[in-house]
């Protein structure tokens, strides 16, 4: 279970894993990237931006979560785990 609590307001930004905290700081930028390793020596990576830009790339989220440096949506759905031939 990871959580971001971002106050985009004051700026304070508060990360916690399995409900520790892993991440804190009070900062007005618009971007938070922060990675740490967790048990198991798996890397997880959040990346969140404060706002969507007003035209965004293709592509273009405005949170993403990585674990050993593939993105969460693109793991396979769990509607589709079992399935033969799945991506």
């Amino acid at each position: 279970d990871v959580t971001l609590v971002w106050s985009v307001t004051s700026g304070k930004r508060l990360l916690l894993a399995d409900g520790q905290e892993v991440h804190y700081s009070n900062s007005r930028s618009a971007v938070l990237d922060f990675s740490w390793t967790m048990r198991g020596n798996h890397v997880l990576k959040v990346v969140a931006h404060a706002t969507a830009p007003m035209t965004a790339e293709p592509g273009f989220r405005q949170y993403d979560f990585y674990v050993d440096g593939r993105s969460f949506f693109s793991f396979p759905k769990v509607y589709r785990l079992g399935l033969t031939g799945n991506k």
